[in-house]
């Protein structure tokens, strides 16, 4: 930022200095402006969010290998997206697996989490709760998995494309859950390698060394989608949160926190990416429950649109709350309602009616926080809904949106124990402060400018020039072209001068202790 008049302003007021006093004076001037700079750069931080900004995750430890199931999922539906597709093929992929030596998607999907030793297993028992077919020999994926492949059992008599969707995504399902299972053991053991397995199968692949289908075939990458429909950053907060674990592995290896700091650090940065993702499969939810009821519509895209809407709504049902998820789950599952009539929007409306009426979907998210009228702006109109239950202003969401920023979190890191509150209200004073400082500067410039101008026709000079002047030869014109010339063309006897002058004077021998035109005109704060 040039500042020309302001630093010829700072330069006449305190004209009564040294050279080097006034090139301390205009650095300090300097510090403070770029002190205000930063502290409003780190208020600002990018608080409104771009869906399109991703701020990257790297493993500390190699899970290159778990990272390759998404590419057995990207080839399954490779396979089935073929015409005239070889099933057995695709069905050998999810049972044997092609891409991970030690892992097909089948074992991922027959997981048995209490025999691996698993505590926690509220997460798994509420999938179970309400997914499971009564009867079924397999687990409620691998059951879900191998109907929709062989499409028989619960598909039978169904379309092969309303199985096809069915299957590519459950295997996303599949991959969801598994990292789930990931998470949690790695709050339970404080263990940073099943954090970082939780990575991989959410992303897929992050190398680009080992594939180039980079960031595909997990259930991340449906976030990126659902983000760009509604305008939202849950894939952002989803990494956000694995940053967050990783941060804390690394201060507990340093000694900054404790193994029981860790684990309570580790458990909440697992509800925030268990939020996110409920957030991104609700979304979903949402969003095929209106598609696949239209009229005009063909058999084939209806069966399609609601294959995938009601997969997408099993990724995320066992992190919804149980009322809301029994209730979706008995009004949207396409395989007991074959040849049913549909009336459109009726079954999306009841699913943002019963969202509504529990107020929280889970985690505390809310329907306001999905940003539905971005994706469907007529919402309300359709379905007769008077509010989405948004009641915050503006203003509100901003402040939320700041205190979700990375930069934030990390200054609310550094002060434990201090409510956010209170440290957005302490980020805000303290910038008020400096910019009130710097008013309080530049009144006090402003107010020596116009001293300096009504002084005797000698100001502007340094001392030992004014008194080495005779009055009648003191120059009369003020203007700064005149009085620079005539000190220009004076030549002034150094002997006389104190010794500690003279080295001044020696030192700075062609400004007479004015700033050039060209030295003011090139300073930048």
């Amino acid at each position: 930022v040039k500042t020309n008049f302001f630093t010829e302003a700072v330069s006449q007021s305190i004209s009564s200095k040294t050279i080097a006093q006034q090139r301390i004076h205009i650095n300090m001037t300097k510090l403070i402006f770029a002190s205000l700079l930063i502290s409003f750069s780190a208020i600002k931080a990018d608080v409104s969010t771009d869906v399109t900004e991703t701020i990257g995750y790297t493993p500390n430890l190699d899970v290159i290998d778990h990272s390759k199931a998404g590419l057995d999922q990207l080839d399954i539906s490779g396979i089935i997206d073929e015409p005239g597709n070889d099933w057995t093929e695709a069905i050998d992929i999810y049972i044997n697996g092609r891409n991970r030596a030690t892992k097909s998607f089948q074992g991922m999907a027959r997981k048995d989490w209490a025999a691996a030793g698993v505590e926690d297993l509220s997460i798994y028992e509420a999938y179970a709760a309400l997914l499971n077919y009564p009867g079924d020999a397999e687990p409620f994926l691998d059951s879900y998995n191998l109907d929709a492949l062989n499409c028989n059992g619960t598909f039978e008599g169904h379309s092969r494309r309303l199985c096809d969707i069915s299957i590519k995504k459950n295997l996303l399902c599949t991959g969801l859950q598994y990292a789930h299972y990931e998470g949690v053991k790695a709050v339970q053991n404080n263990n940073e390698k099943n954090w970082d397995e939780m990575f991989a199968f959410w992303n897929g692949v992050y190398d680009d060394s080992v594939d180039s289908r980079v960031n595909k075939g997990g259930p991340g990458s449906v976030q990126s989608s659902r983000d760009k429909d509604f305008g939202t950053n849950f894939k952002q907060e989803s990494i956000t949160a694995l940053l967050a674990g990783q941060e804390a592995f690394g201060k507990e290896a340093n000694g900054e926190i404790s193994e029981a700091e860790l684990k309570e650090k580790l458990q909440a940065a697992f509800d925030k990416f268990n939020r996110a993702n409920l957030a991104t499969f609700a979304q979903a939810t949402i969003k095929y429950s209106a598609n696949y009821a239209k009229e005009g519509l063909s058999s084939e895209y209806v069966d399609n649109t609601w294959g995938e809407g009601y997969t997408y709504f099993r990724c995320g049902a066992g992190l919804m709350d149980p009322a809301i998820a029994v209730y979706i789950n008995s009004v949207f599952d396409p395989r007991d309602k074959k040849g049913a009539d549909v009336t459109p929007l009726e079954v999306h409306c009841n699913i943002l009616r019963r969202m509504l009426a529990e107020k929280d979907i889970g985690y505390n998210l809310k329907v306001s926080d999905l940003n539905v009228e971005e994706y469907f702006p007529n919402v309300k109109n359709d379905c007769g809904i008077d509010s989405l239950g948004d009641t915050k202003t503006t203003e509100e969401k901003n402040d939320d949106g700041f205190m979700q920023n990375a930069l934030f979190q990390e200054l609310y890191d550094l002060i434990p124990g201090v409510e956010q509150e209170w440290l957005v209200l302490l980020i805000f004073g303290g910038a008020a402060v400096v910019a009130l400082l710097i008013i309080v500067c530049l009144l006090r410039c402003l107010c020596c400018k116009r001293k300096a101008d009504e002084d005797s026709g000698t100001s502007g000079l340094p001392e030992y020039t004014k008194e080495s002047i005779p009055s009648e030869q003191a120059p009369t014109d003020h203007s700064p072209a005149s009085t620079t010339s005539d000190v220009e063309n004076k030549e002034l006897n150094n002997d006389s001068l104190p010794s500690y002058e003279r080295g001044v004077q020696s030192n700075e021998p062609d400004t007479d202790g004015y700033l050039s035109e060209s030295s003011r005109n090139s300073i930048s704060v």
